[in-house]
């Protein structure tokens, strides 16, 4: 009522006339107020009614979408505000960061994460008393629900398995930055996440193997991901190098204040470029553009394999065609070849980039090196390849004729199988006639033998027939 209003936040109070003027129209729904912040200049003037009534008008205001309480709410504070503050249906923004409210605020908020079904942003920064306790009840409190954006930098979270045992299907952002973590769940049902702080914790080789599961995962959006301060090594950038082979989504790494050195470097360098032939670096990773590294190496060699990261990445971000870039600016050429391939461990011989080059295409590619990198490349590739040049001529020389003696060939074999179908077809004919002469008689025969007596006589005139003749030899012998 308005005596009550009056109590809270009547000129009385102290209450500055911005904060005062504010709450009224929310008190009164106004549909072109939709942003409302408080700092701490205000709170020491606000009584415990003052906290119910604030709290009561924003769950009945229907427009108000961003809220921000910095102005160090303790637990008993946001018990009061969370007291009838139970739902929201058109709040998008939650910040209640730089506050000393623990888990007995959290608890208070409960209801409220619960109906408020377009809250997609929540922001608590720099609060210590936030630990993983709190961080597990808020993620359970938004489980399934809307929430795209979360950020608790600056707290005092070590563990965020609560991130597996629930999911934020939508979640988009999560800050986690300066929480000194230790255990991270699998992410790999977290393939909305675009942006991932992780900045200042200690998430070690198992947080690294889940972040890289994620990096691999075809489905992962993840774009922008800061490991910066997190004591990785050697062996943990190896690992998150390796699970960039493939990956076409991450444009921007921080590793920068970490304990990798030359190792670690080394696999940095062959993912934006493997020098170890044409098509390694063809197909290297073209999508990262930005990665940061310590700059505090003492050692020659780091720091001339962060030269040629950085300038793998300048190709990444420029170009529209890295990989043909970064095959014209250092397989063709034979002084970064070499510079390359010493920092990446492998034989250099200037020959061996022959030996993935057609030679039909040398004559271009010599030229390319030429308008690229000058006389001096030109003559040293001319003196290389001159056999293979030469060969090339001989062999367009050659060509017409090979090509005429190929269709030659061609013909002369059609010719034969013709031939030999012809003759096939002849030899056929003639078994299949004699056949059926063999079948004609054999019918005559049949039929003889089926006409019974005419037969049997038949068959008894032709045996004495026979004797007749047998005799007849004899007397003439005889004689």
């Amino acid at each position: 009522n308005d005596e009550e209003h009056h109590e809270a936040f009547g000129e009385q109070t102290n209450i500055s006339r911005r904060i005062r003027y504010d709450i009224n129209l929310i008190k009164n729904n106004d549909p072109n107020f939709k942003w409302f912040n408080m700092d701490d200049n205000d709170v020491e003037y606000f009584s415990d009614l003052a906290w119910e009534l604030l709290g009561r008008y924003i769950a009945e205001n229907n427009h108000l979408e961003d809220l921000g309480f910095d102005c160090g709410l303790t637990d008993e504070k946001m018990t009061l505000l969370f007291k009838h503050l139970t739902r929201s249906a058109s709040l998008k923004t939650l910040d209640i960061s730089r506050n000393n409210f623990g888990l007995d605020g959290i608890q208070s908020m409960i209801p409220f994460l619960k109906n408020a079904p377009n809250l997609t942003k929540l922001k608590t920064y720099n609060n210590h008393n936030i630990n993983a306790e709190c961080f597990s009840l808020l993620v359970n409190s938004l489980h399934d629900g809307p929430t795209e954006d979360l950020r608790f930098a600056g707290c005092s979270i070590e563990d965020v398995s609560a991130l597996g045992n629930y999911s934020l299907p939508h979640l988009k952002i999560l800050n986690l930055e300066c929480n000194n973590i230790r255990i991270i769940p699998s992410l790999d049902k977290y393939t909305n996440l675009e942006v991932l702080w992780l900045d200042g914790n200690n998430i070690g080789k198992e947080g690294c193997r889940s972040i890289a599961n994620l990096l691999q995962n075809n489905s992962s959006r993840l774009r922008l991901l800061r490991l910066a301060s997190n004591d990785i090594g050697d062996e943990e950038a190896e690992m998150l190098a390796d699970s960039l082979k493939h990956n076409t989504t991450l444009t921007y790494l921080d590793l920068g204040g970490n304990k990798f050195k030359e190792k670690g470097l080394r696999a940095f360098l062959k993912l934006l470029n493997d020098i170890a032939s044409i098509g390694n670096t063809y197909n290297s990773n073209h999508t990262l553009t930005g990665l940061g590294l310590s700059n505090s190496s003492p050692f020659l060699k780091s720091a001339e394999m962060e030269k040629h990261i950085r300038s793998s990445l300048t190709i990444n971000r420029g170009s529209d065609a890295p990989g043909q870039l970064k095959v014209i600016e250092t397989q063709l050429n034979s002084v970064l070849r070499m510079e390359l391939c010493h920092l990446q461990g492998i034989e250099y011989s200037y020959n061996s980039i022959f030996a993935n080059i057609d030679d039909v295409f040398l004559p271009n590619i010599i030229a390319l090196v030429g308008r690229k990198h000058g006389q001096d490349e030109l003559y040293r590739m001319l003196i290389a390849t001159a056999p293979d040049l030469t060969s090339i001529i001989s062999r367009r020389a050659v060509l017409p004729e090979r090509i005429a003696e190929n269709a030659a060939q061609v013909v002369a074999l059609n010719a034969a199988h013709v031939r030999q179908v012809a003759d096939l077809k002849a030899e056929n004919l003639q078994q299949t006639a004699a056949l059926d002469v063999k079948r004609l008689e054999l019918e005559r025969e049949l039929e003889s033998i089926e006409s019974g007596q005419g037969g049997v006589h038949s068959l008894a005139d032709t045996s004495i027939a026979s004797i007749q003749r047998s005799s007849g030899k004899k007397r003439d012998r005889s004689v």
